[in-house]
């Protein structure tokens, strides 16, 4: 179909707002000098990029995206060329979530084990003041004092959904231990987190030591699902923060499945 030229020029940057590559084929394509030219002019248009291949990030590394909402990258985490990709281009990704200061969504397949690693990561959604859902799901494990440092750096989120095999058991720490590290955190004793939604298909999460100071922390918590308690004895603690705190729960999961 032959379109008039000030049509096409009006309409191309709606065919630009979302970006999804699902196959390699499209991968290598979007890679051309021809599509790059084309991204690099209507890259103000982008608002969504869903993405199974990591080592696509670097390709919007030198663009900016400052319009980009939607950031979804879904690998296949039980690929092993996947799982080094992940790992390989995953400062990439913080990259991206620290120059996309419009981000609402953000879903990775990764998350770095080290603490120096994880830390950048951490500090970016901290620090992000628009991103309000974040989605991990990765298949390396991640020791349990990275997990809880990024549940209660959470504080903009409104949902969090969590994947991953949880390594490295803490006792409960006392509630000054946790006011202390909250106040080094975030600078307040006691925060308010915005959370919404919390979910978490993790094996062994740890009752006392993860999940007990971040539901404190979240009088606005309508959904709570975690179906893999580390220990039983965590139930009780559980019910008890949600009578007192939560008051506006509409969905609870904690059944062993």
């Amino acid at each position: 179909m032959l379109v008039c030229r000030s049509w096409h020029a009006n309409f191309s940057p709606y065919l630009w707002q979302t970006i999804t590559v699902r196959r390699r084929r499209t991968f290598n394509k979007i890679k051309s000098t021809s599509v790059q030219t084309k991204l690099a002019q209507n890259i103000c248009s982008v608002l969504s990029i869903d993405s199974t291949f990591a080592d696509i990030w670097p390709l919007f590394s030198n663009i900016p995206i400052n319009c980009l909402t939607v950031l979804w990258s879904p690998s296949l985490v039980t690929k092993a060329s996947n799982r080094i990709n992940n790992q390989k281009y995953f400062s990439n990704i913080i990259d991206l979530v620290i120059a996309c200061m419009s981000l609402r969504i953000l879903e990775t397949s990764f998350l770095s084990n080290i603490v120096q690693g994880s830390e950048r990561f951490i500090l970016a959604i901290q620090n992000h003041g628009h991103l309000r859902e974040l989605r991990i799901e990765s298949a390396v494990s991640v020791h349990s004092t990275i997990v809880r440092h990024l549940l209660l750096s959470c504080g903009n989120l409104e949902q969090l959904h969590l994947q991953f095999y949880i390594h490295g058991y803490h006792l409960a720490a006392t509630l000054e231990q946790d006011m202390q590290e909250l106040l080094e955190i975030t600078g307040s004793k006691t925060p308010s987190l915005k959370l919404k939604e919390l979910s978490s298909s993790c094996r062994q999460v740890i009752a006392g030591y993860i999940l007990l100071p971040i539901l404190r922390l979240c009088p606005r918590l309508e959904q709570f699902t975690v179906p893999r308690l580390f220990i039983q004895s965590g139930y009780p603690a559980i019910a008890g923060v949600i009578s007192k705190t939560i008051t506006q729960l509409q969905h609870l999961d904690m059944c062993e499945r």
